[in-house]
């Protein structure tokens, strides 16, 4: 089969589907660091307190909603979700420029 070679198609993946794609591999990194940090920093602190407890972070006088304890489970169930499909993407990403890496390991080119 021919390589594609329109500059159509050239131009969008090198102005649009590279650079996001390197960001959202970005991210996946930046939020397994995230959930790694809570689970071994914040949460078991949080289990030491109330459900009902809030976290004074000042969001009560900058009109931000105040976090409590009870919230926790949403966070890291909505964290759980985008990691998990943040690291579908970082797997789909690595398969499809895996052939354009030259050791396979795409986080080598985007600086990791």
């Amino acid at each position: 089969m021919p390589d594609i070679t329109d500059p159509n198609v050239i131009e969008f993946c090198n102005k649009r589907l590279r650079p996001v794609s390197e960001l959202m591999v970005a991210i996946t990194y930046i939020l397994d660091q995230w959930i790694e940090d809570y689970k071994n920093g914040v949460d078991p602190i949080l289990d030491t307190h109330a459900d009902d407890d809030e976290v004074v972070d000042g969001s009560d006088a900058d009109g931000r909603n105040t976090l409590k304890k009870n919230r926790r489970c949403q966070g890291q169930e909505q964290a759980k979700q985008h990691l998990d499909g943040a690291s579908a993407v970082r797997h789909q990403e690595d398969s499809c420029f895996a052939d354009s890496a030259s050791d396979g390991n795409r986080s080598s080119e985007v600086g990791y």
